[in-house]
């Protein structure tokens, strides 16, 4: 794990909170942004059985992170700034998309899998780059079903780490 990880899994928690079993949530139960599912695939993996997500960890939580957002888009190769805004929307909308979104918007053959091609375009990408790669996850989230009841968490959500990450990439380019 690179010294972003802590802060960047920090951030994320920031914007999910407790327990919600929304209706209009597609995820179903969440804790932490983690909905039931993972959940139950976590456990799985580790060899226990099933249970409520309301009782989850913020250690089984940092865990899960780690492995299907984290590690899933290579963000310890990703240049900082890019890290946050990918993991990011990986953790609300899926790893694979998170990374084609990028691929489309640096001009890459969208493939999902973050390679050496993706993190150099990253790595020479105008910031506007990044401030793209935000606005059309704004664009994706107005797609959704649940937009209607959700639109002013996940647009205040977006703007936050639009603002961060391009501060962040900012700071990263001029050390």
């Amino acid at each position: 794990m690179t010294p972003n990880f802590e802060r960047i899994f920090e951030r994320i928690l920031e914007h999910e909170g407790g327990y919600s079993n929304h209706p209009a949530d597609n995820g179903g139960a969440t804790n932490m942004g983690v909905t039931q599912k993972v959940f139950n695939e976590y456990l799985a993996a580790s060899g226990q059985k099933p249970y409520s997500v309301k009782m989850i960890t913020r250690q089984q939580v940092k865990a899960i992170f780690n492995v299907k957002y984290w590690i899933a888009v290579k963000a310890d190769k990703l240049q900082h700034g890019w890290d946050y805004a990918i993991v990011d929307m990986a953790y609300n909308s899926g790893p694979s998309r998170a990374v084609r979104l990028a691929q489309t918007v640096l001009g890459l053959e969208p493939d999902g899998i973050v390679g050496p091609k993706t993190v150099a375009a990253i790595f020479h990408a105008p910031v506007e780059k990044l401030d793209e790669f935000n606005d059309r996850r704004l664009a994706y989230l107005k797609t959704l079903d649940d937009w209607p009841v959700f639109k002013k968490g996940w647009s205040d959500r977006v703007a936050m780490v639009k603002a961060k990450s391009r501060a962040d990439l900012i700071k990263a380019r001029s050390v």
